[in-house]
């Protein structure tokens, strides 16, 4: 831990102690005290950064010591903060090789941030999350004022700030960049995952996950994005012919046994039949093969 932080810095020594300095190494930190020494109770603040997970030994120890023999003349100890998890998260993409994908973040916190705050998200090695088609479909709102979203590329993550608003403990939130996947998943099954963190105005850490697993990635002759089109304009209860379109550039495995299509809360689909014959009520699939031209051995070509 890193102590930046003192409380009581100056103040008249007749009526509470005063702390001169202090020393932040590691997990400890070495406060200073006037001449006077600690003659009555006093509170004591400590800026410190808090591990990824509570730790086994939650103890806090403190320690009182003489300034000139460093003599030890008093300690105790009490049980450490629990850190507060972020446990309703959850990131799902195509999770195909070195694909370029959508990254749909969904998220519940447990507190509430007030005014201003944000959302950061840091994928797993050889990923990354730009802010290209940054879509907020349920971020936190203003009761008087227009909430302010915004997204800032922040190394290989997202940095997803508002403003003028209020995330709600317990509501469920969520948005949705464009990035691209790994060649591969990482070896260290510890690093494979994405960290997703909640902080209030102030930048400080309110709650954590870094543990949000990474989907197994898969190898599929380099699939594509697929895209979307429907007609026509979709509007409240209505009914649209929707069309999915996979590309898949380079010679695939054999072994695909279905292509499933999963729908945004409301929507409902209108399949009544499963014949492979044409018909407004069923699924028409179409294709086109892409043909290999390659050179015969022997044969010159121009």
């Amino acid at each position: 831990s890193e102590a930046s932080g003192l409380g009581n810095m100056t103040g008249d020594v007749n009526l509470s102690p005063v702390f001169l300095s202090c020393i932040g190494r590691l997990k400890s930190a070495s406060v200073t005290l006037h001449a006077s020494g600690l003659f009555r109770s006093t509170t004591l603040t400590l800026r410190v950064t808090t591990p990824r997970t509570t730790p086994e030994d939650n103890r806090w120890y403190v320690e009182g010591r003489l300034t000139d023999s460093n003599v030890q003349v008093a300690w105790g100890a009490t049980g450490g903060v629990t850190s507060q998890g972020l446990r309703e998260v959850f990131v799902d993409y195509g999770n195909f090789q070195a694909v370029s994908t959508l990254f749909l973040v969904t998220f519940s916190s447990e507190v509430d941030v007030e005014g201003a705050g944000a959302i950061t998200v840091f994928p797993p090695p050889g990923y990354l999350l730009p802010c290209e088609d940054f879509r907020p479909f349920a971020m936190p709102r203003g009761a008087v004022v227009e909430a302010v979203v915004s997204c800032a590329s922040m190394r290989q993550g997202v940095h997803i700030s508002f403003a003028n608003a209020t995330l709600q403990a317990g509501a469920e939130y969520a948005f949705s960049v464009s990035g691209g996947t790994a060649a591969a998943n990482t070896a260290n099954v510890a690093a494979d995952a994405f960290t997703v963190q909640i902080l209030d105005s102030s930048g400080f850490m309110v709650e954590s996950n870094y543990e949000v697993p990474a989907l197994p990635l898969v190898g599929f002759g380099g699939v594509e994005q697929p895209h979307l089109l429907w007609y026509d304009t979709p509007v409240a209860e209505s009914t649209v012919f929707v069309t999915v379109g996979i590309r898949i550039p380079l010679v695939a495995p054999p072994g695909l046994s279905m292509i499933r299509v999963r729908m945004p809360e409301g929507l409902r689909h209108g399949v009544a039949t499963t014949s492979k014959a044409n018909r407004a009520d069923g699924v028409t699939l179409a294709w086109r093969p892409t043909e290999i031209v390659s050179d015969q051995p022997g044969i010159f070509s121009s």
